[in-house]
């Protein structure tokens, strides 16, 4: 193991030189806590992206982790391989090796599945590892979707007063674990839904299953609300613009493509849901697990999430400042008085 620090991350390697892979584990440095958030494996270009990622990632869940107010530091780990084509053995043990990198930390990193891993490869690990969370601990994808979808019908109300829900024009990209439940949880209160999939056969079936409507490119779609469920930095000024939607709301971690876009948003009245406060029922749903909380405990933090949003658009209209900057002031705002820290 090759361990790093700076001011913000600790950042622990993990080389494996026979399966030619390495275990990237970035935890935050700001609590003196565990650390809580996913197991990230997918192709990064090169090992550089593979780092910065895990950096990014552990700052979103440090976010979300303290605006969801439970008792983790932020984290994560990203498995980087350069083989794409792996055999079904080969990918087995890269995961059992994942599983020793976390063992390693001996309770300082409490992870699951995230994008790349499936029910199965979770469950895998966690016969091997008591800080994995597999079955219904680590099944996170219906509370993210619960906190998404609680949260849009709350703020569609805010931003379209004299709408009706149903009769708005909803995209959802990414039809993925999140993006299906929230696409069934939003039909179920009858409102039309439109889908970008990469996968045809994803696609399909989510537009059978629950009469949804696909398009063949997200921005040629002209509608109300935006809701990116894939992968990172999906989200910028002149997409939403072409797009003409007044809601950008979605599961999808580090959506925009730059800072500055949150800044934009706001100057036009486009109100961004920041993707750490909006989709941290997973989080929520995690910490339950692993800690032991109620279904009650967990329910209610989770119904939280909507008026924190509404308490952050509030602090982004009176201080004219974007929703994500606003975010970022209320979580660090508490980071500081819980840490002492006069940075």
């Amino acid at each position: 193991m090759k361990y790093y620090s700076d001011n913000h991350n600790e950042v622990f390697l993990f080389e494996h030189e026979k399966l030619d892979c390495c275990c990237i584990i970035t935890r935050s440095k700001k609590f003196d806590l565990p650390g809580l958030g996913g197991t990230r494996f997918v192709s990064y270009t090169h090992f550089q992206a593979a780092c910065d990622s895990s950096k990014a990632l552990a700052t979103s869940m440090l976010l979300k982790n303290t605006i969801a107010d439970i008792p983790f530091t932020g984290a994560k780990q990203v498995i980087y391989c350069n083989n794409t084509s792996l055999t079904k053995t080969k990918r087995n043990a890269i995961l059992l090796f994942s599983a020793d990198c976390v063992n390693s930390l001996q309770g300082g990193f409490i992870t699951g599945t995230d994008m790349g891993l499936s029910a199965d490869d979770v469950s895998l690990m966690a016969q091997y590892s008591p800080y994995i969370l597999a079955n219904e601990s680590g099944y996170t994808c219906y509370d993210t979707a619960v906190g998404i979808v609680q949260s849009l019908l709350v703020m569609s109300k805010q931003i379209f007063p004299n709408k009706q829900i149903a009769d708005l024009r909803l995209l959802v990209q990414g039809a993925g674990q999140v993006g299906a439940y929230v696409v069934k949880m939003l039909r179920g209160e009858n409102i039309p839904i439109f889908i970008y999939e990469l996968d045809k056969n994803k696609a399909i079936k989510i537009c059978n299953q629950y009469g949804a409507i696909s398009v063949a490119d997200v921005s040629s779609f002209k509608g109300d609300i935006f809701i990116p469920c894939a992968r990172e930095h999906s989200v910028y000024y002149d997409l939403v613009k072409k797009m003409g939607v007044m809601i950008i709301a979605g599961a999808a971690n580090n959506q925009l493509l730059t800072e500055n876009d949150d800044v934009r948003f706001a100057a036009e009245g486009i109100f961004y849901a920041p993707d750490y406060v909006i989709n941290s029922g997973g989080a929520i749903h995690a910490a339950a697990g692993y800690l032991g909380w109620s279904d009650s405990q967990r329910l209610e933090k989770i119904s939280m999430i909507p008026q924190k949003l509404q308490e952050i658009y509030k602090m982004s209209l009176l201080n004219k400042i974007g929703t994500s900057a606003a975010a970022k002031q209320y979580i660090w705002k508490r980071i500081k008085l819980t840490t002492h820290d006069k940075e």
